[in-house]
């Protein structure tokens, strides 16, 4: 059976010893899958040290943040806030 595992559950699927690695899976099955494809950092958070892939990132999200330039100007501002801190008191403003 093929599963989707949520990507803490990767950890726990490797030690369980209960898993067929993914690219041993696509291997024998003759998909031919370039690495390069992934980001670095995302790859190596689904494989070994090895670089043996366990599983896939079937979705990984990067944070972001939209901002109102207009309402910024508003209270004076002209860049986004950095910090959290720095959302907390333009919130006040």
């Amino acid at each position: 059976a093929v599963v989707q595992v949520y990507d803490v559950g990767t950890a726990t699927m490797m030690l369980s010893g209960a898993y067929k690695p993914a690219d041993k899976l696509m291997e024998e099955n003759g998909y031919k899958i370039d690495y390069a494809d992934y980001f670095p950092g995302i790859a190596r958070y689904y494989a070994t040290s090895k670089g043996e892939m366990l599983s896939f990132p079937f979705n990984s999200s990067t944070p972001l943040m939209y901002w109102n330039k207009d309402a910024f100007a508003k209270i004076g501002k002209t860049e986004a806030p950095k910090t959290w801190e720095d959302v907390a008191t333009d919130l006040q403003a």
